[in-house]
C-alpha cells in the first residue's frame, strides 16, 4: 500500500486501512501468545516439570472418540481419584476408632499362672483369673466413641461432596469436548475454504 501511495497509485486510505489491520493482527497475536503460554504452564504443572519447560509444536490429531458413556467415565473418576481414597481412609480410621472406644467400656479378662519350688518342700503351682470393671471410663468412652462416629460421618460427607464435584467435572469436560471437536470440524469444513475464497478473490480484486 505504501508503496502503491508513493507512485501514486493508490490512496492514503488505502495505506490506513492496510495500518489498521496490521495493529488488529499484532493485538490478536499477543493475546495468542498470552494463551500459548498458560497452555504451556498448565500442561508442565500435569507432568509437574517446571512452568517454562519448553513443550515443542504441538501435532494437530483428531480427538479420538470414546465409546465409553459420561457414567463409564464418572465411575473411573471416581476409582481414580486421590482425594476419595484418602477420604475413604480417614473414614475408615475413625469408625475403627470408635469401635475401639465401645469396646474399652467392656470389662477386661486377665489370667495368670506360676509355680514355685522351695527347698525341702514340694513344688506348688497355682494360676489366679481376674476381672477389670471400667467404673469410671464409660462416660470418657461414650464420649470418644461419639467424637469418633461424627469424625466419620464428617468423612463420608466430604466424600460425597467429592463425588458430585467429580460428576459435575465429568459432565462439563465431556461437553468441552464435543464442542471444540465441532469447532474445529466447522473451521476445517467450511470457515477455512471460505477464508481461502475470500483472500483469492481479494487478492484479484486488489491486483486489478
Amino acid at each position: 500500500a505504501l508503496g502503491r501511495y508513493s507512485t501514486g497509485l493508490g490512496g492514503h486510505h488505502d495505506v490506513v486501512r492496510a495500518q489498521v489491520e496490521v495493529n488488529a493482527l499484532d493485538v490478536e497475536l499477543t493475546n495468542l501468545d498470552g494463551e500459548r503460554s498458560t497452555a504451556v504452564a498448565m500442561i508442565n504443572a500435569l507432568r509437574d516439570r517446571p512452568f517454562d519447560e519448553p513443550t515443542g509444536e504441538p501435532q494437530l490429531v483428531p480427538s479420538p472418540q470414546t465409546d465409553e458413556n459420561v457414567g463409564a467415565l464418572i465411575d473411573r473418576a471416581n476409582a481414580q481419584r486421590p482425594e476419595l481414597r484418602g477420604m475413604r481412609a480417614m473414614q475408615a480410621e475413625a469408625t475403627t476408632m470408635a469401635d475401639l472406644a465401645r469396646r474399652e467400656r467392656y470389662p477386661d479378662v486377665m489370667g495368670s499362672v506360676w509355680m514355685n519350688q522351695n527347698i525341702g518342700a514340694p513344688p506348688s503351682a497355682g494360676g489366679m483369673v481376674g476381672i477389670t470393671i471400667p467404673v469410671f471410663g464409660i462416660s470418657r468412652q461414650g464420649y470418644r466413641a461419639a467424637a469418633f462416629d461424627q469424625r466419620a460421618q464428617g468423612a463420608a460427607e466430604d466424600a460425597g461432596a467429592m463425588r458430585a464435584m467429580i460428576r459435575f467435572e465429568v459432565a462439563a469436560a465431556v461437553v468441552r469436548v464435543q464442542t471444540i471437536a465441532r469447532r474445529v470440524e466447522l473451521v476445517e469444513t467450511v470457515v477455512l475454504p471460505k477464508a481461502r475464497e475470500s483472500l483469492e478473490v481479494s487478492l484479484a480484486g486488489y491486483g486489478a
